[in-house]
């Protein structure tokens, strides 16, 4: 019985993964992440770290901070893009912010990554925000977050983000 349950759950992984939707290219809404993906983005004590996953169908992120213990992961979560809104949305989970759950509304415009986030508190109560990444050249970007209430904005924190290059391996 065992045998054959996981045999129908290969056969149906099999025709599955080999779907041409599957296996076809990264959308073009999430080529924008190539610029991030590689090494590390630094500012102050926070480190942000990018790669794609399953043929460049998602954008996985983490990030980290320097404490006296080391460095310990502060967020993480994906960015997937939805055919349905045409944008990449994420879902970032957080310790120690305050924050349970981040969503993302993620589009590229020229240089510049904007995000409407919601913040999730543990109580469930949203916090609404715009994140701008704006691209000064291909190794730094400023980061902006703006909180919105209202129909307005306000800016309630910034920095430069700066890309650390990930060792050479020498092979």
């Amino acid at each position: 019985m065992e045998a054959r349950i996981l045999s129908g759950i290969l056969g149906i992984l099999v025709l599955v993964l080999h779907s041409p939707v599957l296996a076809a290219d990264a959308p073009d809404t999430l080529k924008g992440f190539e610029r991030l993906v590689g090494g590390g983005w630094r500012l102050e004590e926070t480190c942000q770290e990018f790669e794609f996953g399953l043929d460049g169908r998602h954008v996985t992120a983490r990030t980290l901070a320097q404490t006296q213990a080391g460095k310990r992961v502060i967020s993480e979560g994906a960015w997937f893009y939805h055919p349905g809104k045409d944008v990449a949305i994420g879902y970032f989970v957080a310790k120690g912010m305050g924050v349970e759950l981040f969503e993302y509304s993620t589009r590229f415009e020229g240089e510049t990554m904007t995000s409407d986030v919601t913040a999730w508190d543990e109580t469930g109560q949203p916090r609404v925000y715009r994140e701008n990444w704006t691209f000064t050249d291909p190794d730094h970007y400023l980061w902006e977050l703006f909180e919105t209430e209202s129909g307005s904005m306000t800016r309630v924190m910034h920095g430069i983000f700066a890309r650390e290059r990930a060792p050479e391996t020498g092979e």
